[in-house]
């Protein structure tokens, strides 16, 4: 079944790790992962995680910083199973992020 959000009607909420961080889940998968949207104030950060289903993201503002590499607008990420990194915002960013599987904060 097709799901779309629009623009107008995305809710953002405070991020449980960071409430200067807003995040907008867009859709919800089987494993317990999401889909959405993370806005980063510049030089906010987020602690190290874990993606036990891998994560996928795309910098669609701004610039940031995941791990050692920084990236930007149109960057795309794969993060394997497994893997852990934290991260910062250097400008003002926001990103797509995928995970299959709920992330687990270190």
């Amino acid at each position: 079944m097709e799901r779309s959000v629009r623009k107008n009607d995305r809710r953002w909420e405070p991020a449980s790790y960071n409430p200067n961080l807003k995040r907008c889940v867009l859709s919800e998968h089987e494993l317990g992962g999401t889909s959405g949207l993370l806005k980063l104030p510049k030089g906010e950060k987020f602690p190290a995680h874990n993606h036990p289903g891998g994560e996928e993201v795309v910098v669609l503002k701004g610039e940031l910083r995941l791990g050692q590499e920084i990236y930007q607008v149109g960057d795309y990420i794969y993060a394997p199973i497994n893997s852990v990194h934290d991260g910062e915002a250097i400008e003002d960013t926001i990103i797509f992020f995928s995970v299959r599987k709920p992330t687990v904060w270190i």
